[in-house]
């Protein structure tokens, strides 16, 4: 295996756009707000790998370059790594394909590890030892690159063959639709707020102190946001919880009990005003509808038409569908809540279609 280090300007300068480009990125999450990308690591199929140091090179001309590529960009469980390419560059792809999602649609397996793609796909180990290393750290040891080399280097080998086996099974489009589900979710995800119903046990918090934990939550947001800082670290979602019991009426008395360098102190301005908001406009916890009767009987026919189904076509039930898309099935019990229904678009239609008639046949 071959790899080296470039520029953003040599990486563009060595990519094929109009052939796939297989992509990983080691990034480090914790301290921060949003992931700090570390390294850049890209592969063609017979070619090295080139690995690209955002520290010493900005990657601004190579990002602009990659959402133009006309083939696919080829990652593997690779939501996060979509996610800090849209923080970073604005925009996704036109086309993805992750390998995560390839392999479940010819197995069981909903979420292969990427060692153990290795290992079923080409027969290899590999060592993941520097997975948990400081990325962040200054210069990088020939260990960590040596790892991050293997990472993109075999998922430019793996990918041809999933797609071989696909189109074999005529699912190469079930794959690229997936794909784009999968982009839609990330761009959709960015930036999502969160909101009191989000807090742990937060079905077992009296109304009275809603509206303080919801603004808490946003002032946290925002000074997370500008100082850079996870939003843990500035305020616990315990410590929410514990200055709403305290101070459910009054923001200030709230805020007057964090450390004084607490960086959601500088944004005094703002509180009372969106504690009123708050207020004024508490968003209701989103709630399921529960099943009666009827609906209970047709799940269970449900989850017992999908876990057949799945181990006919050998994809992954989870793949097939998710505990959200059964009850929403259930309760479609019209045109128009039909028409919303996951399981009833694109490829999963194909399969679901049959479900009435198989619902019919084992309803006694």
């Amino acid at each position: 295996m071959q790899w080296k280090i470039a520029s953003a300007s040599e990486i563009v300068s060595a990519l094929d756009f109009d052939k796939f480009i297989a992509y990983d990125s080691e990034f480090v999450r914790g301290h921060f707000y949003s992931a700090k990308l570390a390294l850049v690591q890209l592969r063609q199929a017979g070619a090295e790998v080139l690995l690209c140091d955002p520290e010493t090179s900005p990657l601004q001309e190579f990002w602009r370059h990659l959402l133009l590529i006309s083939a696919p960009l080829v990652v593997h469980s690779g939501e996060q790594d979509l996610e800090l390419i849209f923080r970073l560059a604005g925009d996704l792809p036109q086309r993805i394909a992750d390998c995560q999602i390839a392999f479940a649609f010819l197995s069981l397996t909903r979420k292969i590890s990427y060692a153990d793609l290795c290992k079923k796909i080409l027969s290899v180990e590999i060592d993941k030892t520097q997975c948990r290393s400081d990325w962040l750290s200054r210069p990088l040891s020939s260990e960590q690159l040596q790892y991050a080399a293997v990472d993109v280097f075999y998922l430019a080998e793996i990918f041809p063959i999933l797609l071989d086996k696909l189109r074999a099974l005529g699912r190469l489009h079930y794959f690229y639709e997936e794909n784009e589900n999968l982009r839609q979710t990330v761009m959709s995800r960015i930036d999502k707020k969160e909101h009191w119903f989000n807090l742990q046990n937060a079905v077992q918090m009296p109304y009275k102190f809603r509206a303080m934990a919801e603004a808490l939550l946003q002032l946290r947001d925002i000074a997370a946001k500008k100082s850079d800082i996870h939003r843990s670290k500035l305020l616990s979602d315990g410590q929410i919880w514990q200055l709403a019991r305290s101070y459910p009426d009054d923001i200030f008395s709230a805020l007057a009990l964090l450390d004084e360098k607490n960086p959601i102190l500088n944004e005094l301005v703002l509180a009372e005003e969106i504690f009123t908001s708050a207020r004024e406009n508490l968003p209701n916890r989103p709630r399921n509808t529960a099943l009666n009767r009827k609906q209970k009987a047709r799940l269970a026919r449900l989850e017992e038409f999908i876990s057949r189904r799945s181990l006919e076509l050998q994809i992954a039930q989870l793949l097939l569908a998710n505990k959200n898309d059964k009850r929403q099935f259930v309760l479609a019990e019209d045109e128009q809540a039909r028409s919303k229904c996951r399981l009833l678009q694109g490829w999963r239609a194909e399969i679901f279609a049959e479900f009435d008639f198989y619902s019919r046949f084992n309803s006694k």
